[in-house]
């Protein structure tokens, strides 16, 4: 998810996650296409990277460039706060439709988020923010039987990784934790790297990336 219109897998650091406007199909793109690949949903005010050419939610990208510095949070590119918005993005989603990935739904994709906000099947599978995290564990808890936890008193789990990442949202609940790891934070190497490529010429990229960051050679 989060990688757009890509008709063959890249090197590192050569990534596309959306096209740029000039090369940019329509119809050649699914609604999959259109997520950010830091919150994993469909994109909320795009920004475009001027050097790398990623798009992400514009508050996602500033975020994790507040913490990790002003660099591409997919290929460690330079970037700037600032990055422009991507109107031609925003464009095409009030102009394609796509599926609720909860009740099937069919909306804008400019509309998508909004729909989550209202649909019942959703929030129930993926959970929403305004969900309460549950108590904290004490020394006096008293000691429960698991059937009580896994049938009677099951409700929403906070997910580890929003809660430990700086963009995520420590207090977001699901009562469906599988689900939402699979929906928002499922990966392939394919993305972050060429797994074509042996383990020591995959090292030796690595470090030749790393060295090309660290004197701020650019090729």
């Amino acid at each position: 998810m989060g990688s757009v219109c890509s008709s063959s897998l890249e090197p590192v650091g050569a990534m596309n996650n959306i096209w740029d406007a000039a090369e940019g199909s329509l119809d050649s793109c699914s609604e999959e296409d259109y997520d950010c690949p830091i919150c994993q949903d469909v994109l909320k005010t795009p920004i475009r990277t001027r050097n790398c050419r990623h798009v992400f939610c514009k508050n996602c990208f500033r975020l994790a460039v507040r913490a990790q510095g002003p660099h591409c949070p997919l290929c460690r590119s330079p970037v700037s706060e600032t990055e422009k918005r991507a109107i031609d993005i925003q464009q095409q989603m009030r102009e394609r439709k796509g599926q609720c990935r909860a009740c099937g739904t069919t909306k804008f994709l400019s509309k998508m988020r909004v729909h989550y906000k209202s649909c019942r099947k959703y929030l129930e599978e993926y959970g929403t923010p305004l969900d309460p995290p549950p108590p904290p564990v004490t020394p006096t808890t008293q000691e429960v039987s698991r059937v009580s936890v896994d049938t009677i008193h099951m409700t929403g789990q906070v997910c580890p990784i929003c809660a430990a990442t700086v963009w995520g949202n420590a207090s977001y609940c699901s009562r469906n934790l599988i689900g939402h790891l699979a929906i928002r934070h499922y990966f392939s190497y394919d993305t972050y790297m060429n797994v074509g490529e042996d383990d020591y010429t995959q090292l030796c990229l690595a470090i030749q990336q790393s060295l090309r960051q660290g004197t701020g050679i650019t090729e």
